[in-house]
């Protein structure tokens, strides 16, 4: 196994420990782009040209919840870490999808960006029935201020 540190930070002596005593190899350098040759990977190419010989990649990346648009309405994004490591940035909601912001909810990537299609799918499900709730909640108290009046 061969780890690309690519554009991450300077590993630390104990990483560098973790990963000696693993028997995983290190490269040093940027990654430019991925070798293929009949549809199969054939290395990785270093900015400089270098390339490494591989016959598979196993790729982790960081999530960043597109979500600049929520700012506008007053939501914020928070940094989501995972056993220490930053996996992305996500939306807080409650258990049914709300947001601090009445009346918006989220759900999916957005809300953990770790989430697949099933994750996502059920906070969904959840943010649904939380907007409904909201909806019916608001018209019963309509209700009965109009009975009242």
């Amino acid at each position: 196994m061969t780890l690309f540190a690519h554009t991450a930070p300077e590993l630390t002596d104990e990483q560098w420990g973790v990963l000696a005593a693993r028997g995983i190899a290190v490269v040093q350098g940027k990654v430019e782009q991925i070798e293929v040759a009949d549809d199969q990977i054939t290395g990785v190419r270093l900015e400089g040209g270098r390339v490494i010989p591989r016959q598979a990649l196993a790729v982790q990346s960081t999530a960043r919840a597109r979500a600049d648009f929520l700012v506008d309405l007053g939501l914020e994004t928070t940094l989501v870490e995972a056993n220490g490591v930053e996996v992305g940035t996500a939306v807080k909601v409650d258990a049914m999808g709300a947001t601090q912001v009445p009346g918006v909810f989220a759900a999916g990537n957005v809300t953990n960006p770790t989430a697949q299609v099933i994750p996502s799918a059920a906070a969904g499900l959840m943010a649904a029935g939380g907007l409904n709730y909201d909806l019916i909640t608001e018209e019963t108290t309509l209700a009965v201020a109009a009975r009242s009046s």
